[in-house]
């Protein structure tokens, strides 16, 4: 995991000096894309875009506006975060959120304010904050989450979704709205 980790970290410093080769230090009288802003920050790099392909049961693509690494940490904290997944079985969703956080060496990722989770069949699921364990392969959130779909609405306190399982469960305070609902005799 740290090798990968170093290899990461070194192909983005070789694309950083790459970019400062090729686009000189300044282009149409701006400053050059990828630059390091800060001295906490290892590296700090816009249009982020990192695929994790390591499960054979799903594929993880993270973009975002920018990224800082902090190798101490081994965290890249993320600013305007797009999470993809495509699964195995051809579904995929779509998360976005203002900020976000990826751990580097156990893969785990949180995305807070206001955020949104998309499927591919229509549903929709916002709160304000979700996180990703990988280990469990489980999106877990102890916030207000409302979910919508072209059939139903729910809200709810708390919500874990498991990945192993595909089993999506509201923790409290559920409320429900069906709409099409008939009950037959």
């Amino acid at each position: 995991m740290k090798k990968r980790t170093i290899i990461i970290a070194i192909l983005i410093f070789v694309m950083i000096i790459s970019a400062l080769f090729v686009f000189g230090v300044k282009k149409n009288k701006k400053e050059v894309v990828l630059k390091i802003l800060s001295e906490k920050a290892d590296l700090y790099v816009r249009d982020f875009h990192y695929t994790e392909v390591g499960d054979p049961e799903s594929t993880w693509e993270i973009n975002a506006d920018s990224a800082k690494y902090v190798k101490k940490e081994n965290l890249v904290f993320l600013e305007n975060v797009r999470v993809k997944l495509s699964t195995s079985d051809g579904r995929t969703f779509l998360m976005t959120g203002e900020e976000g956080r990826l751990n580097t060496e156990i893969k785990d990722i949180s995305v807070k304010g206001n955020v949104v989770i998309l499927s591919d069949n229509g549903d929709r699921i916002t709160t304000d904050y979700l996180n990703y364990s990988d280990s469990d392969k489980k999106v877990y959130t102890d916030s207000r989450v409302r979910m919508k779909n072209s059939s139903m609405t729910l809200k709810g306190v708390g919500l874990t979704i498991s990945l192993k399982t595909k089993k999506l469960t509201l923790l409290s305070e559920v409320n429900a709205l069906i709409s099409d609902f008939n009950i037959t005799q």
